[in-house]
């Protein structure tokens, strides 16, 4: 089965792939078809491949549609959660790295905002005097939400497969780095590239999910016989790690790549993972780019020059993109809103059907919280959606948790309208013109991740950093209030009280840099949605 999200009548809807006929609807289905359209795509992922292959015997007569009617989208649009993988590769790693061999105990691991999805087809625009580069990824789709899942039952939770474009945009950033030492600006890298792969546009996703079912067929084929149980347990998802992968530009391979040369599998992901944090049903798992870490666009100076880039997924597809080199007056246009609106979709009603709030939280941006981190410059690292709550149910820590750090952080809640490109144009941000509300939240770090780590290197630190914070409900809101109604905010004290061990103040004064600053670094690239969440930091 093949499944592919799409426009139709100004409508998200998704449709089995009848090869170049077009697309199979699920509207006259006794089942899916009494669905919103919206949520047919998650249903079908979360059924057993038993379940699905009733489903395409049902729909071999089903009413087919030309791909003349459609407008392809990110093969998930609502997707829930996207975390991808870096250096998860012996030639990334040696090169990056540059630790002879020694493999790190901890996967580096990001999370993409749900701004950067695009679709096959769709357009990538870049500023003036930006970079490019590109490659094809192996993204695993979560079917069956994951939770605490056993390795020996994690491939039960895998959908399938899509292809993903690892874009990395390098240039916009540079007026926020800190190179005062190598060491600040290495340390900021975490939250820098974070940014520079997550743009809007940069997560190409598609052109359609192929389903775990379809491989395993070709599997039992090779084996002329059924794949049993036991041999799907032992060998677990093998369909994974024997397909080959290509990107290309203008039509030219320019880097084939395995996906058996991962060094953490998906697998061993999910049960990593779903330790400490939910994988809902549509998340994607991306394993990083088997190959050449990412391959270098052409030079394009002229406004309006473009590129095309195919990135190939054996068993898959291929997604295109085209990338265009934008001119200076058209920089602070937000690219999300106008693909949506290319898409045949109303912004606005994409926007409040999001899955969740986007959070933004600065790292080492108070020396008094973080005194041995050497970061003196911006720093925003993306947490999962699922981090976040606002009620009074009890913090679940891990089973491995044997120590925690708490801290309290100052927030901004974006609104009333959306954000994008703030400051480009030389003019002042006005905090309370972007911020509508602001609030306090507890945030909890497991420590017990790089305790156990004997020596930790640089690498490793910043991975832990990231998952230390990923558990359910780790950062929780408190009740917010008007930024207008804040006289003058940076003259505030806070107050922490822990009872039985004390309490202390904090200033606000304190930290380096303010929401003017962090909305300006993120917003150069990213489109921030009214009630996403951004954290000054620990205080």
């Amino acid at each position: 089965m093949k499944i592919a999200s799409f426009v139709r009548d100004g409508e998200i809807d998704c449709g089995l792939v009848e090869g170049d006929q077009g697309y199979r609807i699920f509207d006259n289905h006794p089942v899916i078809g009494s669905l919103n359209p919206e949520s047919r795509i998650f249903h079908l992922l979360g059924l057993s491949p038993e379940e699905r292959d009733r489903v395409d015997e049902e729909m071999k007569g089903a009413p087919l549609i030309s791909r003349n009617e459609i407008k392809l989208l990110p093969a998930i649009p609502h997707c829930p959660l996207y975390i991808y993988n870096h250096a998860n590769n012996p030639t990334v790693w040696k090169r990056q790295i540059n630790r002879e061999w020694e493999v790190t105990r901890l996967p580096y691991m990001r999370i993409r905002s749900y701004s950067c999805f695009s679709g096959d087809g769709w357009e990538i625009p870049i500023h003036p005097g930006t970079t490019l580069s590109c490659g094809a990824e192996l993204g695993v789709v979560i079917g069956r939400e994951a939770y605490r899942v056993p390795s020996e039952k994690a491939v039960e939770h895998i959908a399938g497969l899509v292809c993903l474009n690892d874009n990395f945009i390098e240039g916009d950033h540079e007026a926020f780095i800190d190179n005062s030492s190598p060491e600040s600006e290495m340390h900021q890298h975490q939250g820098l590239h974070v940014l520079f792969k997550t743009g809007d546009g940069n997560g190409g996703m598609g052109p359609w999910i192929t389903t775990a079912e379809e491989f395993e067929k070709i599997i039992e084929n090779r084996l002329q016989q059924q794949a049993s149980d036991r041999y799907r347990n032992v060998y677990a998802a093998s369909w994974v790690y024997d397909k080959m992968m290509w990107t290309k530009i203008n039509g030219e391979i320019c880097d084939e790549a395995y996906t058996g040369t991962y060094l953490f599998g998906a697998e061993w992901m999910i049960t990593y993972l779903s330790r400490f944090m939910t994988l809902p049903t549509g998340s994607i798992v991306g394993l990083g780019a088997a190959g050449w870490d990412g391959v270098h666009l052409p030079i394009m100076d002229k406004p309006g020059a473009t590129v095309e880039v195919a990135v190939e997924l054996q068993g898959v597809g291929t997604s295109r993109t085209t990338v265009r080199r934008q001119a200076v007056d058209e920089v602070s246009e937000s690219p999300f809103i106008k693909n949506i609106t290319a898409a045949g979709l109303d912004p606005t009603m994409a926007m409040k059907k999001r899955p969740g709030r986007t959070l933004w939280v600065q790292r080492g941006n108070n020396p008094e919280s973080d005194p041995g981190l050497p970061v003196t410059g911006l720093n925003p690292i993306l947490f999962p959606t699922t981090a976040l709550k606002e009620d009074d149910s009890p913090i679940i820590l891990p089973p491995h948790a044997t120590s925690i750090h708490l801290s309290v952080q100052v927030a901004g809640i974006v609104g009333p309208g959306t954000l994008y490109g703030l400051g480009s144009d030389g003019q002042k941000i006005n905090e309370k013109e972007c911020i509508e509300r602001i609030c306090l939240f507890v945030s909890v770090r497991d420590t017990s991740l790089i305790d156990a780590i004997k020596d930790p290197f640089p690498y490793e630190m910043r991975a832990a950093y990231f998952f230390s914070s990923c558990a359910d409900g780790f950062f929780r809101l408190s009740d917010p209030l008007p930024y207008k109604d804040i006289v003058d905010l940076s003259a505030q004290t806070i107050k922490m009280s822990l009872p039985g061990i004390g309490e202390r103040n904090y200033r606000i004064a304190d930290y380096r840099f303010g929401f003017s600053e962090m909305l300006a670094m993120i917003s150069r690239t990213i489109t921030l949605f009214p009630g996403d969440v951004v954290s000054l930091g620990a205080a």
